[in-house]
């Protein structure tokens, strides 16, 4: 059975999820409410891709024509760390640099201000919801708002990736990079 990782990579928080064609098997966050370092999260998403063995990992790449260059060099930062985690635990062939317009366009999702269909999108096609519940965030809904939509988003990264696979056999579409291009 066909089995994907799929993270959904922003400069603050970041979301990821292992799936298959049946559902979610393990998901988690960059937040922890804030008690999670980026090498911590770097490490553990490294730690799952090497437990589950997925035929690939799908990180949402940096869209193109951001100007805000502080989010930029953030997330470039980011990547670079799960790049070299990935190498260094042999398992850097397996990872796919999706653009957000590629995953994006395949719900109907492209143009500004998307955010906020994200999570309704996941629900409706799916009946996917994050695991986070809003009631045990007081003080923090801002941040928990935005932690679910990343766990949507990387939700359907997934989901993406394993019908791209049905429908064509592989991962490798549109302007994807694997890390080696």
């Amino acid at each position: 059975m066909t089995l994907v990782m799929s993270v959904d990579l922003a400069s603050k928080m970041s979301a990821y999820t292992v799936q298959d064609p049946l559902g979610v098997l393990r998901q988690g966050d960059s937040w922890d409410r804030g008690m999670k370092t980026r090498d911590q999260f770097v490490r553990e998403l490294g730690q799952v891709a090497h437990e589950f063995r997925p035929k690939v990992v799908l990180i949402e790449d940096i869209p193109h024509g951001i100007t805000r260059l502080i989010m930029v060099k953030s997330v470039i930062r980011l990547q670079g760390r799960i790049e070299q985690y990935f190498t260094m635990i042999g398992l850097q062939r397996i990872l796919l640099w999706v653009p957000p317009t590629l995953w994006k366009g395949h719900y109907k999702l492209n143009g500004k201000d998307t955010a906020g269909l994200i999570e309704p999108k996941a629900l409706d096609m799916y009946g996917y919801e994050p695991p986070i519940d809003l009631a045990d965030y007081k003080g923090k809904l801002t941040a928990a708002k935005k932690i679910r939509t990343d766990y949507a988003a990387a939700y359907l990264i997934g989901r993406w990736g394993l019908e791209t696979w049905e429908a064509k056999g592989t991962y490798d579409v549109g302007n994807a990079a694997r890390s080696e291009d």
